[in-house]
This record gives structure tokens, C-alpha cells and sequence, in this order.
């Protein structure tokens, strides 16, 4: 299920086992420096688990020599990740971890490193797993989806 909606540019595919939904997987653009993804895990058509990761990146350090000889700026990217557990169709744990990886560093953080917080939960689903919903029950992604109230 492709869609564009102003600056987003994407996808939502719908993987199933024995005609059922197990797993959607969006991945979207948010302009030239953004990259969204997520995916949401079933069992029984119910959902169990989101795991989303958003990646973005800005000219940020030094400037440095490439291996051409050309000068290039330092450039910071930030993953954030979140993971949501879900039984009943509710939130019941909540879990993120962001960081930042310098290209002009070589002292970054390992990702892997990096602990996960246990954030509070009020016990909605995530936001954007109306895309996901839109996507299995229509087929299509309605762009209003992105300027209604979260």
C-alpha cells in the first residue's frame, strides 16, 4: 500500500501466514532527512507488539576530508526507537532509547549499548497504527490521517 501525502513519501506492506495479518511494516520519508519505521506485530489479527525507529540527520561538526580530497561537513544522525506491548488492544508497557552518532566522532555510542527507559503509558495505541489499520481494512491510506489530532 503506497502513499504520498505532501512531504511523506510511503509504503505499508501486510505480510500473512495461513490469510492472516502477522506483521505490517511502514516505512516513510518525512522530507530529505527523516526516515520512519514501523512494525507492528499479530497474533490472532490481534496486535501484540510495535516496534517503530525513526532516523534523521543534520550537517552538524567539522568540516573533513573525504578519501577524493573533497571537503565534506560532519553530519549528526539521531535514531529513537520505541517499543510498545500490547494485550487486549491496550498499551501495557512502553519502552525507548534515543541516540546520536557523529560522523566526524570515533568515539560514538554502540547502539546495542544503549539502554532502554521505561517511559509511562496512558494505554492508547501508538498513533500511527491507524495507518496500519487503514491499510488492512482499506487497502489505502487516506492523507487526512496525518492532520487529524493525535
Amino acid at each position: 500500500v503506497d502513499y504520498r501525502c505532501e512531504d511523506l513519501n510511503g509504503s505499508i506492506q501486510l505480510h500473512t501466514e495461513n490469510g492472516k495479518i502477522v506483521l505490517a511494516l511502514n516505512q516513510y520519508k518525512d522530507g530529505t532527512q527523516q526516515t520512519t519505521t514501523d512494525r507492528w506485530y499479530f497474533q490472532e489479527e490481534q496486535l501484540i507488539f510495535q516496534l517503530s525507529e525513526t532516523n534523521s540527520w543534520q550537517l552538524d561538526g567539522p568540516m573533513m576530508q573525504d578519501s577524493n580530497g573533497n571537503m565534506i561537513p560532519g553530519v549528526k544522525n539521531t535514531t529513537a526507537q520505541y517499543r510498545h506491548y500490547v494485550k487486549d488492544a491496550g498499551v501495557f508497557k512502553f519502552l525507548k532509547k534515543k541516540y546520536d552518532h557523529y560522523t566526524h566522532k570515533v568515539d560514538n555510542v554502540i547502539p546495542e549499548t544503549v539502554p532502554m527507559q521505561e517511559m509511562p503509558t496512558n494505554g492508547k495505541l501508538p498513533f500511527r497504527f491507524g495507518l496500519a489499520t487503514q491499510a488492512i481494512e482499506n487497502g489505502a491510506v487516506d492523507c487526512s490521517f496525518f492532520t487529524s489530532v493525535e
